[in-house]
């Protein structure tokens, strides 16, 4: 009972209307929102007793701003900035990671991705990057219709030749609606399993012996919560959880099985 109370104290009401809603995006352009962001990647590669382990933290924060609305096409270029990175991997020790780097993405009012590109970081990883990136923000697309809570819609995947092989889909979820400090926030959580198929790049000093790429191929399953607000689209915060079953296909033919889990965690700083 006390913790009820102290919820309703705070301006947080549950809320149990089955009315339908349209979720949509309104960019402002300038608007400029900041995030903090914290992260695991965890790894185990091989067959015991010769397997071996990974372990990177990483905590940085995010800015997102519209830069540019083009109203005839329905088109925002949206760029997420991340800075403060600090990586610890191993011992305790900092990765030699990008320290600031910026994804330019194309997104229409249902928050669909259409391009990604990036400024800041290597080559050896920049386009594998930007396919995640692209690949995430597919995760929060809204639905095309009006939906209420427990309604479903299908969440596709851009098919590219870094992450996905061919066309993936999850399931999106409108789990509730919430009263909080005189604003509705909405939950959505995004799950399922895909078939994944990544392409891995390494980049030695010698511009003309470069190694061959490697390919990463299995399962994936996937949760998504999204927090936002219901009138804007505004993300407050997303919890990330996947967990991954894959090869690694050698340039020689032999395969290297790889389970990895990835959690993260970014909320606004300071909702407005």
């Amino acid at each position: 009972m006390i913790a009820i109370l102290a919820l309703f104290a705070t301006g947080f009401a549950p809320s149990q209307s089955s009315e339908a809603v349209l979720l949509r995006r309104n960019f402002v352009v300038g608007e400029i929102d900041t995030y903090s962001e914290s992260s695991t990647y965890s790894s185990v590669s091989g067959e015991p007793p010769e397997d071996s382990r990974f372990e990177k933290k990483t905590a940085r924060k995010v800015t997102i701003r519209t830069k540019e609305f083009d109203k005839v096409n329905n088109l925002a270029t949206v760029e997420f900035k991340y800075f403060d990175i600090v990586e610890k991997s191993g011992d305790d020790l900092p990765s030699g990671g990008p320290k600031e780097y910026s994804m330019f993405a194309l997104l229409n009012s249902r928050n669909q991705a259409t391009s990604v590109k990036s400024e800041g970081l290597a080559d050896s990883s920049r386009k594998t990057l930007e396919n995640s990136m692209l690949n995430l923000l597919s995760s929060f697309q809204f639905p095309e219709n009006s939906v209420k809570i427990g309604d479903t819609w299908q969440v596709k995947y851009p098919t590219t030749t870094e992450t996905f092989d061919g066309e993936q889909s999850l399931q999106g979820k409108l789990t509730k609606i919430s009263d909080i400090k005189g604003k509705k926030i909405a939950e959505v959580v995004v799950s399922g399993k895909v078939d994944t198929a990544s392409t891995i790049r390494f980049s030695v000093a010698d511009s003309v012996n470069q190694p061959p790429p490697m390919r990463m191929v299995g399962v994936s399953e996937n949760v998504l919560v999204f927090e936002f607000e219901v009138v804007s689209g505004k993300l407050i915060s997303l919890k990330n959880s996947n967990v991954s079953d894959l090869n690694m296909e050698m340039p020689n033919g032999e395969k290297s099985p790889t389970k990895s889990r990835f959690v993260s965690e970014l909320r606004l700083d300071s909702p407005k």
